[in-house]
């Protein structure tokens, strides 16, 4: 086997665990994690019909998600005026 036909059978194999790695983590993800009703169903549908850019897509998607609740909860366990709606309208403008 040539050099490039091992690179493509390689990149093909990092792309197909990526792909799997990510399905197992949305099928693994209660429903109450996404914001939205029927978010699960979205995102699968996404991984089944374009699974060229859903994997990545989730990966950013879940983390930014993850980075904002613990944004969240760290605004939420501050004392008095500290955690006063001027923090909260920050999150608001980001989303």
């Amino acid at each position: 086997m040539n050099c490039g036909a091992l690179l493509v059978v390689t990149v093909a194999a990092a792309f197909l665990a990526f792909w799997l790695w990510q399905f197992t983590v949305l099928m693994g993800t209660e429903d109450d994690f996404f914001p939205g009703r029927q978010d699960k169903l979205v995102w699968g549908l996404a991984f089944l019909l374009v699974w060229p850019i859903a994997p990545l897509t989730f990966y950013f998607f879940r983390k930014r998600l993850l980075v904002r609740r613990n944004v969240e909860k760290r605004l939420a366990e501050l004392p008095g005026e500290i955690a006063g709606t001027s923090h909260r309208n920050c999150l608001e403008t980001e989303a």
